[in-house]
């Protein structure tokens, strides 16, 4: 959940002594609701603002994660030392050397790959605003209040993306799985069967140190596709030491995302004289080559950054009812949004076609709806018979990745075969 956006400009404050009293002058700041009677102070310590200060400066500055390789650029993401709240933190130095911050700040466990664009965004908008402030008449009272009301509008905008963010539909979280490389390696992990907690926890910190194996479980959890359990685990009467011993993951349902033709606009066009014929003849060509021709891993990938953007989430909805001509289309996107951009990107990846009638106006129709599909993993059943510790086996010197003990392969077959029948509702 988020708790707020808070703009500081950092301010030095030498005296005639040439004594310098440090001091991060609040430009703007917007809570939510359920923190709005709190002080800044109580979420934002002078402590952890000064930390975050020297990250910036002086310290470690991290972007966000994209396909597993770390960004270094002006945003800095932790965890506050003291308030239990995560941070996005993004610094500029404006022109005439004036120093900000822009801080979003979370409760904890926040998926902070989803919010990537909506603070960039914001960074964006503040930079814009501070080369103003530069340029502009600060002893003003009228051109400070402008700037802050300016400030106020960009902050709410981004309060109120993040907040839709946070509030999933189940096809959504499907997309959580594919979006982070944490999750991706997660769900990769499982797919070759049960997969131990410390197991799990060393393969993610070579991707993100010290990963919370929790909160990267958690649309697992919810989307009803893992199960938890503890295994006692055997011991080596040669070296004494125990095996399969603590916490394992079981995958019992898998998902990807996947597409299909629209139904309500498939209908439609079986009585569009002016672009049904031409409809019917795309939708023919891209589904006739799909099923065989397509990595399904990959394309929930592709998928999942669609439905996990809110203003494309939005649009392909308004799609999936009619079609529209492209000079009409509906704004049902921000006004920070390029619809242009985002739909020649759509139109590259098949998800919509544009089509010309014979007045050469153009229209924009769906070609394939987003769903999620629930998959058993029978495929799971060799991996397991593979990974079976032999009986009498020599557990010093056994190869191979993360062997099972009988206990464990044992647990896995029997919670695939009771979850068989288990339907995910999306």
């Amino acid at each position: 959940m988020v708790v707020g956006v808070i703009v500081y400009k950092f301010e030095l404050n030498v005296d005639d002594q040439g004594e310098i009293e440090p001091e991060f002058k609040v430009l703007c700041s917007e809570l939510v609701e359920e923190f709005a009677n709190k002080s800044l102070y109580e979420i934002l310590s002078l402590n952890d603002l000064f930390s975050i200060y020297y990250n910036h400066t002086a310290g470690y500055k991290r972007g966000f994660q994209k396909s597993g390789e770390e960004i270094t650029s002006n945003f800095f993401i932790g965890r506050l030392k003291e308030a239990p709240y995560e941070v996005i933190s993004y610094f500029k130095e404006s022109i005439d050397e004036s120093q900000y911050l822009t801080i979003t700040i979370f409760k904890v466990e926040e998926d902070f790959e989803l919010f990537e664009d909506i603070t960039q965004i914001l960074a964006g908008k503040m930079d814009v605003i501070f080369e103003k402030i530069a340029k502009g008449n600060i002893k003003s009272v009228s051109f400070m209040k402008s700037i802050e009301e300016e400030m106020k509008q960009s902050i709410r905008f981004t309060l109120f993306q993040i907040e839709r963010l946070s509030n999933l539909t189940k096809t959504q979280k499907v997309g959580l799985l594919y979006i982070g490389p944490e999750r991706e390696r997660t769900l990769q992990l499982l797919r070759q069967g049960p997969i131990s907690r410390h197991s799990l926890t060393y393969e993610l910190s070579i991707i993100k140190e010290n990963p919370n194996i929790d909160q990267i479980l958690r649309p697992f959890t919810e989307l009803n596709l893992i199960r938890r359990d503890w295994a006692k685990g055997i011991k080596d009467k040669k070296s004494g030491l125990i095996w399969g011993q603590g916490e394992y993951i079981f995958l019992v349902k898998d998902v990807i995302l996947n597409r299909q033709p629209p139904k309500e606009i498939v209908q439609q066009m079986k009585t569009n004289e002016i672009i049904g014929k031409e409809y019917f003849k795309r939708l023919e060509e891209f589904y006739s080559n799909y099923l065989d021709n397509t990595n399904f891993h990959d394309d929930s990938k592709l998928l999942a950054s669609f439905i996990l953007n809110s203003d494309i989430y939005d649009f392909l909805a308004l799609l999936s009812n009619r079609v529209y001509a492209k000079e009409k289309m509906p704004k049902v996107m921000s006004e920070f949004s390029d619809m242009d951009k985002i739909m020649k990107q759509l139109e590259e990846a098949k998800i919509i076609t544009i089509i010309k009638d014979n007045a050469d106006r153009e229209w924009v129709c769906l070609l394939a709806e987003i769903v999620a599909i629930s998959v058993f993993p029978e495929y799971m059943v060799k991996s397991i018979q593979e990974r079976l510790i032999k009986k009498n086996e020599d557990l010093v010197n056994i190869t191979g990745r993360d062997p099972l003990t009988l206990e464990v392969a044992k647990k896995a077959l029997e919670l695939l075969e009771s979850s068989y029948n288990e339907k995910i509702e999306f």
